[in-house]
């Protein structure tokens, strides 16, 4: 088969990607693929990500006098609580808190239908590749698969980006 060049991408230098027949993801996959045999960094990391199942969601809203009152039922609490079939919100809150302890970076994806939000999905962060649209100056979240499949392109309007602050990147939490 033809072999793809190496691809630069928002990221510095150090963080390229391969496609040579297998797929190969940033250099940090090879970090979140091998924290478990760490065994500190595994049991700090699963002791913070697992106390984040603790808490419960609410969602706030100052009323007219600007003193923040909880919401009893919304839309974004719903969601948020619901995120999917497959897992609750302690899974996606557990899940998000591990990956930016893991990678700075953690990327919820949007199922939206007759474009309204009814769905959530945490994906796996050290499969997102951040483009600048050229043309219309958008970021464009491109999440790769396999090397069997075409990678997913997702538009701003489709992802939840959380990032630990990286002040060497625009794009990517450190």
């Amino acid at each position: 088969p033809a072999q793809s060049p190496v691809v630069d991408v928002v990221w510095p230098n150090r963080f390229k990607y391969e496609r040579y027949g297998d797929l190969k993801y940033f250099n940090f996959t090879d970090f979140v693929q091998s924290y478990p045999l760490i065994d500190y960094i595994f049991a700090s990391v699963n002791l913070l990500a697992s106390s984040i199942r603790q808490f419960d969601i609410e969602i706030l809203q100052k009323d007219e006098s600007g003193v923040l009152k909880e919401v009893e039922d919304s839309e974004l609490g719903n969601l948020i609580k619901y995120p999917n079939r497959s897992y609750g919100y302690k899974d996606l809150l557990e899940g998000t808190a591990l990956s930016l302890a893991i990678t700075g970076n953690a990327y919820w994806e949007i199922v939206k239908v007759n474009n309204e939000a009814v769905g959530l999905y945490l994906l796996q962060p050290h499969r997102i590749i951040i483009e600048r649209n050229p043309k219309t100056n958008e970021l464009i979240y491109k999440y790769l698969t396999s090397p069997k499949q075409p990678d997913v392109i997702y538009t701003e309007d489709e992802i939840i980006h959380f990032k630990l602050i990286n002040l060497q990147d625009d794009f990517y939490g450190l």
